[in-house]
């Protein structure tokens, strides 16, 4: 309601305060108005926000709030406690504060991606991982080094000082794994909540090279990265208010971010990291991360072949009959239209519609075994007999069809070949059983430009020719001939 816009405009008026105070301002330094007020109302409206939030993800947000607000106290502190002091202590008490926010933001983020919808695969998780640890990879490479280097005193200093970039890596890494994973999904909430942590980690990464060399100033040009990552995240809870939209939007370009592009860029990190290990030393934790990038990438390489193969076999099950181990109906449309579609061939060819003479009298009196046994062998001896010209097909039941390349004499020829196989009885179960079969054509484009056309004329030619069959008394039951 109103109270949330005011608050949204606390937050941006704030953040545009600020930086108008740090561009004008007369000379760098520490004043308590602009730094210890102005500067943390951006944090106290953006934890009001988050600490508001509703719907499936609030439990998130108002453990973010609680982050936001722990940090925007520790800013006050330390600007407030240490005004003036030309030696503040080093860690203080702020540091606290600070650091505490990392693990209020691991949770945070793991709570707000878990209501993102969909079951995630192994190979999500590898992808996931292997982003992360290519990420981790990159960020201990630029940053853990040079602040190993440069970190000296005692433990206390040691560890605040390898406390931070440690927690940025990790921030930066789960956020890339999440949006690997699709725990973060590309859309606008999501993006603004990545974008957050990411300004967080990138600001607490520039400030850890300039307190190295001496040169940061507080009230200075990168105060405003924190400052602007906590708009992006008051902004993003604001946005989580509104009602989702029913269908989830841009998956596929999720899927293509998750799947390919953040896995290939943390491979190709991995590997430079590695590289870059023959002209200058890199620190162990990257060198690391970068191996057991690599070494998952294999695993994902893996899974990968193992999953297109059964896919393909899934493709090839769903496109062949389970008794006679022909192609089925669909592949059959699906050959047809291929042929007939704008972007076809266009070369004339022609489908048979094969209808066997009295198989319900088979199925019957010897039974369903029996019956399959029999259409089984018919489309073994269907296969044979179009192997050269053309392609079976068994439609449904005791309807087969064949589709065959050329004119019209290639399709006579391929159909009086069946009639020749079928005049030689099948041997089924001990028994010697003599079958006709009745058969009508069509061809294309004589007959039809279209699968249900060309279908429609080939059914009605095989039962105009069943009926001849009959009246001529050739269309008798399927017999048997002997054992």
């Amino acid at each position: 309601g109103n109270l949330i816009t005011w608050v949204l405009i606390l937050v941006l008026g704030g953040f545009a305060a600020f930086a108008a105070t740090v561009l004008l301002r007369s000379e760098p330094g520490t004043s308590l108005a602009f730094d210890a007020g102005l500067y943390n109302v951006p944090f106290a409206a953006a934890a009001l926000l988050c600490l508001a939030g509703s719907g499936p993800r609030r439990a998130g947000w108002r453990v973010l709030g609680l982050g936001l607000a722990l940090f925007g106290i520790a800013n006050a502190f330390s600007t407030i406690a240490y005004a003036g002091s030309d030696d503040p202590p080093y860690p203080s008490p702020a540091d606290v504060g600070w650091i505490a926010f990392y693990p209020i933001a691991y949770l945070s983020l793991l709570k707000l991606g878990r209501t993102v919808a969909g079951r995630r695969s192994r190979a999500d998780e590898l992808d996931g991982l292997i982003a992360a640890l290519g990420a981790g990879a990159l960020v201990g490479a630029l940053a853990l080094g040079p602040i190993l280097d440069a970190t000296s005193g005692s433990f206390p200093v040691v560890a605040t000082n390898l406390a931070y970039p440690t927690g940025d890596g990790l921030l930066l890494m789960l956020v890339v794994g999440m949006i690997a994973t699709g725990r973060i999904a590309l859309d606008r909430t999501s993006i603004l909540i990545a974008s957050g942590f990411v300004s967080f980690a990138l600001a607490d990464g520039v400030f850890l090279f300039e307190e190295a060399a001496g040169t940061y100033v507080e009230g200075g040009l990168l105060d405003l990265g924190w400052a602007f990552a906590a708009v992006l995240l008051g902004i993003a809870a604001l946005a989580d208010r509104r009602p989702a939209p029913t269908t989830v939007p841009r998956q596929s370009r999720r899927s293509l971010a998750g799947a390919i592009w953040l896995p290939a860029f943390a491979a190709v990190a991995a590997i430079a990291v590695l590289a870059s290990q023959a002209v200058t030393t890199v620190a162990a934790p990257a060198l690391i991360a970068a191996i057991a990038c690599l070494l998952l990438g294999v695993v994902r390489i893996v899974t990968a072949f193992r999953d297109l193969r059964g896919l393909a076999e899934a493709r090839l099950e769903a496109r062949t009959d389970e008794l006679t181990g022909l192609a089925n109906r669909r592949a059959a449309y699906e050959q047809v239209e291929r042929r007939v579609a704008p972007a076809g061939t266009g070369q004339p060819f022609g489908l048979a519609i094969i209808d066997l003479d009295g198989f319900k009298v088979v199925n019957d009196a010897l039974g369903h075994l029996v019956g399959d046994q029999l259409l089984a062998a018919f489309g073994e001896r269907l296969h044979t007999s179009t192997t050269c010209d053309g392609v079976a097909y068994r439609l449904s039941g005791d309807e087969f069809a064949i589709v065959v390349d050329g004119g019209a004499d290639v399709l006579e020829g391929v159909v009086a070949g069946l009639r020749g196989a079928l005049s030689t009885p099948i041997a089924v179960h001990g028994r010697h059983i003599l079958v006709s079969a009745s058969v009508g054509t069509a061809r294309f484009p004589d007959d039809g430009a279209t699968v249900d056309r060309l279908m429609r004329v080939a059914d009605q030619a095989m039962y105009r020719d069943k009926r001849s069959r009959t009246r001529s008394g050739g269309n008798g039951a399927a017999q048997s001939v002997g054992r």
